[in-house]
């Protein structure tokens, strides 16, 4: 991401200076700006789904340990009588 920022940046720096045609490097850096932005908006989709799987994640571990110990000190005092 942070390489294809430095190339835009590039790319918008040559067009500044007039030296290059920009009806050749304006399209590829418009291209690689779009790019960017998908990826980082599907990323940003990634993040958020993966948070939302860690906390069910989490939930499901608290629900499930209580019933553990549960279980655990249910058969101690069953064979303790």
């Amino acid at each position: 991401m942070e390489r294809a920022d430095q190339l835009r940046v590039s790319g918008q720096a040559l067009i500044g200076c007039g030296q290059y045609a920009v009806d050749c490097v304006q399209p590829k850096c418009a291209e690689l700006e779009r790019i960017c932005t998908e990826f980082a908006s599907h990323l940003n989709y990634r993040r958020v789904r993966l948070r939302d799987v860690q906390s069910i994640w989490h939930a499901v571990l608290h629900v499930s340990r209580p019933s553990t110990r549960f279980e655990l000190l249910y058969n101690e005092e069953r064979f303790n009588y």
